[in-house]
């Protein structure tokens, strides 16, 4: 069932109690919600509506510090189906180098290891519409024979797979609406989670819609999946209960956020033979990228964690033809 939270009476949820809340109709929380429904009362709390608006994206209004970032507010999308509304489509499954802990990076090491997600990947290719014949892994080819890049630097050359991108909002908007066991609210702010009087279990949620009405609805376990900057900014921003917000006890919170940092490294003008060789027969706009990766003895060598490295042949237009040496010079 899809609710609008803005044009809900006051009792919608009166002597209603849910298994679970989760908070964020994006990518994660829809997915969650579509699999625990088939035997769990799950409530889903989107705070934007179907379409973009400015009243819930200025929400996201945030300041950076430190390195030069997109805006807060550019690079997420607050309404049904999350930032897959303007995803591009690329994913790759983490590498096993990166569950491991590192002596050079404090706190690192997950309590999981890749294999314990291999058993999932055909599931999350079914539900991000990832082609059969799609291969994200390390291809096997040295790294120094794409684009002159010398073996001994340590390198190996990757795949992506590529999604057409799915909207999730369109994929799975029928299923929310028809799922017996979702409740799915729009223009549903997240306000608050009030625990137990011994504060070791939650009793309920508080949440609100955009005219300013709230709603206390009792809930058993509740589920951040708001994105890595909005899950730690509400848990510190409910602090009624634990003054320095729920679940940093520790000061952690938010402390080990990793972002998409670009930089750019340089520039390349490649001979014709080079460029030839380094060149994919694939679909336009990735058709003349090469992906590089560090190996697992490069990073503990340079004391790095995992990166990628695009290598993007520049193009002329507006035939997309790559531009040959001669024409590199000129310009």
């Amino acid at each position: 069932m899809l609710v609008d939270l803005d044009r809900a009476d006051t009792g919608l949820f009166r002597d209603r109690r849910f298994d679970v809340c989760i908070c964020g109709a994006g990518v994660a929380g829809i997915t969650l919600a579509l699999g625990l429904s088939r035997k769990l009362n799950v409530l889903l709390l989107e705070a934007g509506g179907h379409e973009f608006t400015e009243a819930s994206q200025s929400i996201y209004q945030g300041r950076n510090t430190g390195q030069d970032y997109f805006s807060l507010a550019a690079t997420r999308l607050r309404y049904l189906g999350g930032t897959s509304n303007h995803w591009t489509g690329w994913c790759r499954p983490l590498d096993e180098h990166d569950f491991l802990p590192h002596d050079h990076v404090p706190w690192s090491g997950w309590p999981i290891r890749r294999g314990d997600l291999d058993p999932f990947l055909a599931e999350a290719r079914s539900i991000l519409d990832i082609p059969d014949d799609s291969d994200p892994e390390v291809n096997g080819k040295d790294a120094g024979l794409w684009g002159g890049i010398p073996s001994a630097a340590g390198f190996n050359s990757i795949n992506f797979w590529w999604s057409a991108p799915t909207r999730f909002a369109e994929k799975y908007r029928r299923e929310l609406e028809t799922a017996a066991g979702i409740t799915c609210c729009l223009n549903a702010n997240l306000l608050d989670i009030r625990l137990e009087e011994g504060r070791s279990r939650v009793r309920e949620v508080v949440t609100g819609n955009y005219s300013g009405k709230t709603f206390r609805v009792p809930v058993g376990t509740v589920v951040l999946a708001g994105g890595g900057i909005e899950n730690p900014r509400l848990l510190l921003n409910f602090d009624q209960q634990h003054r320095r917000g729920l679940g940093n006890d520790r000061g952690l919170v938010g402390r080990f956020f990793t972002e998409h940092p670009h930089q750019h490294v340089g520039d390349f003008i490649l001979e014709d033979r080079v460029l030839d060789r380094i060149m994919w027969d694939g679909a336009e706009p990735y058709a003349y990228n090469r992906f590089f990766a560090p190996t697992g003895e490069f990073m503990q060598r340079e004391k790095v964690l995992n990166f990628g490295m695009r290598f993007l042949p520049a193009v002329t237009t507006p035939e997309k033809r790559v531009a040959s040496f001669r024409e590199r010079l000129r310009d």
